[in-house]
């Protein structure tokens, strides 16, 4: 069995935990889930959750944040950020909860797709976006230049 400090250095570091009230938890498929504090180091393919009374900010390498209400639960899909070539991608998927996305690093090359269980937002470049899930409703208040993709329709909004 590797000890946690090997398995980090297998695992792609993303960000780390700016910002934790109460309880975060963070956990990989089949792994027990560790609690997060602040300043510990988020990876690809972590589920993210927080309790009914917590909250927290996940900063990703390229300095935008992901901020989590109350009973959120988020995984981290895809993350690629290249500052020497001016890259940042990243992809997460949220099953529930609030959050707040807030892009930073401007790059020549920069997306964000935020998926829902009910919608797909997608960003270039700088944006912010809130997004509130609850059973099969997504409500999302965002900054123009944002576009959006359901079962039904599919959106875009003017930068």
């Amino acid at each position: 069995m590797l000890s946690s400090a090997a398995l980090a250095q297998e695992r792609t570091l993303v960000g780390r935990a700016a910002i934790v009230e109460r309880e975060a938890t963070a956990q990989f498929a089949k792994e027990a889930a560790r609690t997060i504090k602040i300043a510990d180091q988020v990876f690809f393919a972590e589920e993210i959750t927080t309790r009914a009374d917590a909250k927290t900010v996940l900063e990703f390498r390229d300095g935008s944040t992901l901020e989590l209400g109350p009973n959120s639960n988020v995984l981290i899909d895809k993350f690629v950020f290249n500052p020497v070539e001016s890259t940042s991608e990243k992809s997460v998927r949220i099953t529930q909860g609030l959050f707040r996305y807030t892009s930073s690093f401007v790059a020549k090359s920069s997306t964000a797709e935020i998926k829902t269980p009910t919608a797909t937002m997608g960003a270039p470049g700088r944006c912010a976006m809130r997004v509130r899930t609850q059973a099969s409703r997504s409500v999302i208040t965002c900054a123009s230049g944002v576009r959006f993709t359901t079962s039904a329709i599919s959106l875009a909004t003017s930068p």
